[in-house]
């Protein structure tokens, strides 16, 4: 017979996050139960309430870490380009997001495709809002140094993340047979491209 897992208050939690990722990465988002986790986890079936609610719950908390890790990367990349190199900037926070969904493949499917309702969890709902504030600065930042025209500012903070956000889930679909190729190439010229259309100054 097999023995459940002894886990401190913390382990726990964290053992659960790691089960629903794994899961995540085998059926998707939405191919698993609770039950299924707490099995993955090596934990009773009861266990996992005392840290989540329900299924979404901890879906949030997936989440809410893949925002936080993606606001980390966002900021380190840009951390190390000169302020005032407007297009540069915008650049590479698209290729930092690509990168991301790369990387974290099963976080980003919960961030944007578990159909989570992200406004029931306020953590998850800051974190989120926190990482998308980054692409908005940066758009405002090229604005304010004039490389940007005031008025196109909107539509080029729908275009970028649109283009960025459709990139990664191409490269996550397998649309792109070489992806390593993709990452390399296309998606800098495809964004430098774009960049230079809402930035001409």
């Amino acid at each position: 017979m097999s023995k459940k897992k002894a886990y401190h208050h913390g382990d726990l939690r964290t053992a659960l996050v790691q089960a629903t990722l794994q899961l995540v990465s085998q059926r998707g988002p939405r191919g698993f139960s609770m039950t299924e986790a707490c099995r993955q986890a090596g934990v009773s079936a009861t266990a996992v309430y005392r840290h989540f609610a329900n299924k979404e719950a901890i879906l949030a908390e997936v989440a809410r870490q893949g925002f936080d890790q993606l606001t980390v990367d966002l900021k380190n990349i840009l951390d190390s380009i000169p302020i005032d190199a407007y297009r540069r900037r915008l650049v590479e926070t698209g290729l930092a997001y690509v990168a991301f969904a790369h990387t974290h493949p099963a976080h980003f499917q919960v961030m944007f495709g578990s159909g989570l309702d992200k406004e029931g969890h306020p953590d998850c709902q800051e974190s989120g809002e926190t990482a998308l504030q980054i692409l908005l600065d940066e758009v405002a930042r090229a604005v304010a140094g004039g490389a940007m025209p005031q008025a196109r500012a909107s539509v080029a903070m729908t275009t970028l993340w649109a283009t960025v956000h459709g990139l990664a889930m191409l490269d996550l679909d397998g649309i792109k047979s070489k992806k390593q190729e993709m990452l390399e190439f296309d998606v800098p010229a495809c964004l430098e491209a774009l960049v230079q259309g809402f930035c001409p100054n």
